[in-house]
């Protein structure tokens, strides 16, 4: 009886440890920008040619004096949110930078834009609840919800809906 207790005792800790191994370095969120899966921290490559970093814009290059700097993101020429990217100095930052941080605008949602767990730019609260549930730190105009590390932040207007998105690897107190 006690070796059939230990098999099962090991059966079920080497199933634990193998979720945990798969779901570590793993958003919890499914993320998707333009249609393709993507993970957090990665890299404009990895979410495609059609996107670029500008520095000419007011905010862009400014640094938490962590090694992580803002910078907008931009596709097909018009700016679409924001990024914050991991590098060294402003002058290191390229197309291989990890991104820690993507936020998306209202304004991306004419384009395929990002989604987070299928919620986008124009979904009202009544969605993000849906899929989110209660949010971790709710207020009038941002519900954040934290899981595995990973935060995912929607903004809303007067009326209820979505006009910014976020998902980040790093709390608030890194940015």
């Amino acid at each position: 009886m006690k070796k059939a207790m230990k098999r099962a005792l090991l059966l079920a800790l080497a199933v634990a440890m193998l979720v945990c191994l798969s779901a570590c370095g793993k958003c919890a969120w499914k993320i998707k920008i333009n249609g393709k899966d993507i993970q957090i921290p990665c890299t404009l490559d990895d979410i495609g040619e059609e996107y670029e970093y500008t520095l000419d814009y007011p905010f862009s290059g400014n640094s938490n004096g962590k090694g992580i700097f803002s910078v907008a993101l931009m596709q097909d020429g018009s700016i679409i949110g924001t990024v914050k990217v991991e590098a060294d100095s402003v002058d290191n930052i390229d197309r291989k930078s990890k991104i820690r941080q993507i936020s998306a605008a209202q304004s991306s949602s004419d384009k395929k834009g990002m989604s987070i767990a299928g919620v986008k730019c124009g979904d009202d609260k009544t969605e993000v609840k849906k899929v989110f549930g209660e949010p971790d730190s709710p207020d009038a105009d941002a519900w954040k919800y934290k899981k595995r590390g990973f935060w995912a932040t929607f903004f809303f207007d007067d009326d209820g809906k979505v006009t910014m998105l976020s998902i980040s690897d790093i709390d608030d107190e890194d940015t």
